[in-house]
């Protein structure tokens, strides 16, 4: 199962709450995933869409203990080209239906507007109700990318109004979502991981944000440690560097007669660099009892120095 089918089944499985966040939660849900039909006698029924048996057995929960209606549940196979079987929970008395439409802010009467639906400002107004209209937004129409390769979730939601609402909601929490429009559709995104896990936690899915925070604890740590690779090769590339041009310099002042004429102590850093080439600072200063590894930096630049002002003077003339 991916990432976002584990957060789902993990939220499908909460307690059903307070009758307030009930509501508020089936209404997010209506307005996500459902849709009108017309029965037998032009009554008007209601049909919740979705590929998850848990979210429709979810739904099918909230329904019967708000409205005391049994819905129908059934199921479409997937076709070739799209594997996933989807659930469907039909809602056939047309009381219970009106009532959870109207709930929803869908009002079959009057001067209604079907594009521009109105959710009832009190269904959401407390925070619990809130992190529960939240949680049914996912649950119908959300989606989360798996955090081992970037964060990423999503709300599809069917109009600009919803999608407002949706960001509304979120702003209540102190998460600053995106709204984007793909396929002729308005959709509520957040990108950044601590937005992310405080979304999840929000909403109950207490499982999927250790799961999400230990891969970004995993994440964390593998490029620590590539941080410090990468600076342990530059050193030691730098290292290696240092070295080629000092080797250079002592090979420069034995050439010219000049290395027999130096004082003890820089003829001692330089047999010391010709017979370990490849050593360190430290593994040099070490080899020398008495000496810091400042003071075989400094002896060595200065055979460096002086090598240069060979060079120079031999250009010069």
């Amino acid at each position: 199962m991916s990432f976002s089918s584990n957060a789902k089944e993990e939220l499908a499985g909460l307690s059903l709450g307070k009758r307030c966040c009930r509501r508020a939660e089936t209404a997010a849900m209506v307005r996500m995933g459902g849709t009108i039909e017309i029965l037998s006698g032009g009554k008007l029924g209601l049909r919740f869409d979705t590929e998850s048996l848990e979210v429709a057995r979810r739904m099918a929960a909230l329904i019967r203990s708000l409205y005391h209606v049994q819905g129908q549940m059934t199921m479409r196979e997937g076709r070739r080209l799209q594997k996933k079987n989807s659930f469907q929970l039909h809602i056939m008395e047309a009381g219970a239906a009106a009532s959870v439409l109207e709930d929803a802010g869908i009002h079959l009467s009057g001067d209604w507007d079907p594009e521009a639906p109105q959710l009832p400002d009190g269904r959401i107004d407390r925070p619990c109700c809130k992190a529960a209209f939240l949680r049914g937004a996912f649950l119908a129409a959300g989606t989360i990318s798996d955090p081992s390769g970037g964060y990423h979730l999503e709300i599809a939601a069917r109009d600009e109004e919803m999608a407002q609402l949706i960001v509304r909601v979120l702003a209540s929490h102190a998460l600053r979502a995106h709204t984007a429009i793909r396929r002729e559709q308005w959709v509520v995104y957040l990108k950044e991981g601590d937005q992310v896990v405080d979304f999840l936690g929000i909403i109950g899915a207490h499982e999927a944000v250790l799961a999400m925070e230990n891969v970004r604890a995993e994440k964390s740590l593998r490029n620590q440690v590539n941080r410090q690779v990468n600076c342990e090769n530059a050193n030691l590339d730098k290292t290696v560097d240092a070295a080629g041009r000092q080797m250079e310099a002592i090979a420069c002042l034995e050439r010219i007669g000049a290395l027999h004429r130096l004082s003890p102590a820089l003829r001692e850093a330089a047999e010391l660099r010709m017979a370990y080439p490849e050593a360190t600072l430290q593994e040099l200063s070490e080899a020398a009892p008495g000496l810091s590894k400042s003071a075989m930096n400094h002896r060595l630049r200065k055979l460096v120095e002086l090598a240069n002002q060979y060079r120079k003077g031999e250009g010069e003339s």
